[in-house]
């Protein structure tokens, strides 16, 4: 779904590794009770939701993909992880919403610029 568009944004990102959990069947060693709900919402026959509605399960699935696979990160680790700096730095400054001049002009450094 996602592999064919430009994914600038965390959502998106988030998105495309929540689209491949699910295809994997929701995996979780440490907490398998929550694969198994996520997976009875849906009719497996049909692909119909049983008891929610769309929107309401896909938000289950990134809330739960967050806390279980990615393990409840702060936002700027997610950010690091989904648009890791030494291999995508032009993806993550514009994921940031951070203009190309700002990086022209600014200070050259690998520290970053938010505390810890």
């Amino acid at each position: 779904m996602w592999t064919s568009l430009k994914m600038t944004h965390l959502y998106q990102r988030v998105a495309h590794r929540v689209d491949a959990w699910q295809a994997d069947g929701y995996p979780s060693e440490e907490f398998p009770a929550i694969g198994e709900i996520l997976g009875w919402a849906k009719v497996p026959e049909l692909g119909n939701l049983r008891f929610l509605r769309l929107p309401q399960l896909r938000a289950l699935e990134t809330y739960w993909y967050l806390r279980l696979v990615q393990k409840t990160p702060h936002v700027f680790d997610l950010y690091d992880r989904l648009f890791p700096p030494d291999k995508d730095l032009p993806g993550l400054l514009e994921a940031l919403g951070v203009p190309d001049a700002a990086c022209k002009t600014g200070r050259q450094s690998n520290e970053p610029t938010y505390p810890r």
